[in-house]
């Protein structure tokens, strides 16, 4: 069992470098349309965005945001988009962070599955009582 595991592994691996090469060789990676990122990054409780697709197709976004130190967090988020296909607010969550670190805490994934305008920007705001700038990602082919 342990060998079959360890070819099966291997067809994977050596998949994968096949897919990559052609790539290479084809004229460099596809163009994708998954980022992430937050803005205010050094600040705690600041908006955060993930985002995951194919060139200008958005499969799903992923609304967060970064928890101060044993710190609880209640909000929402809002997500929108420049060219107005998106304007969804999530239900509010409670965020509550263990660690001695900022912790960056995810809510769930919004299914969007859309194609989007070249250059058009994402964002998510987070709402929690207090302004928080958007972080945004823009969509490129």
């Amino acid at each position: 069992m342990t060998t079959r595991m360890s070819m099966r592994s291997f067809g994977a691996f050596c998949s994968v470098l096949g897919l990559t090469t052609l790539s290479m060789v084809a004229g460099g990676p596809v163009a994708s349309a998954s980022a992430s990122g937050c803005v205010d990054e050094g600040n705690t409780n600041s908006s955060c965005i993930r985002i995951h697709g194919s060139g200008l197709h958005v499969d799903w976004i992923q609304p967060g945001s970064l928890v101060a130190p044993f710190r609880t967090m209640r909000g929402s988020f809002t997500v929108s988009d420049s060219a107005g296909l998106i304007d969804k607010d999530t239900k509010s969550y409670t965020y509550k962070s263990y660690s001695p670190l900022p912790v960056y805490m995810w809510g769930d994934r919004i299914k969007i599955d859309k194609n989007f305008p070249h250059n058009d920007k994402v964002c998510v705001t987070l709402h929690d009582g207090v302004y928080h700038p958007p972080a945004c990602k823009t969509i490129h082919r």
